[in-house]
C-alpha cells in the first residue's frame, strides 16, 4: 500500500494505492491520507484498487471513516473520495455496503 500526491488541473490529489487486499492492517495509512487532505488544499483523496482482490468488512468501515473525515472538511464528500481501477466485485461490494464511488481511469486524474 502506498500513498502519493499527485498534482491535477483540479488541484492535488491524494492517492493511496491499496494493493492486494484492504483491511484494518491499512487503518495508518488512511489515516495519513486524510491527515494530508486535512492540512493541504487537496481536492480529493483517490483510492487506486489496481490488483486489489480482497475488500474485508474492516476496509470498509476505515474507507467510511475516511469519507466522514473528508465530509467534516467539506460539506460533500462523495466529491472528496474517488475510486480508481475498481473490478466489477469490488464496486458493487462498495455499492452495497452504501458507497456510491466514482470509477473512472486512470488517465482521467
Amino acid at each position: 500500500m502506498r500513498l502519493s500526491v499527485r498534482q491535477t488541473e483540479s488541484g492535488p490529489v491524494v492517492v493511496i494505492q491499496v494493493g492486494e487486499r484492504l483491511d484494518v492492517s491499512r487503518t495508518r495509512l488512511l489515516v495519513q491520507a486524510a491527515e494530508r487532505a486535512a492540512q493541504s488544499m487537496v481536492s480529493r483523496v483517490v483510492i487506486d484498487f489496481d490488483g486489489t482482490v480482497r475488500l474485508f468488512d474492516s476496509g470498509l468501515a476505515i474507507l467510511r471513516l475516511l469519507q466522514q473525515r473528508l465530509g467534516a472538511q467539506h460539506r460533500r464528500s462523495d466529491d472528496r473520495l474517488w475510486t480508481i481501477n475498481c473490478s466489477e466485485a469490488l464496486h458493487l461490494r462498495l455499492r452495497d455496503a452504501g458507497f456510491f464511488p466514482r470509477s473512472f481511469t486512470r488517465e482521467s486524474l
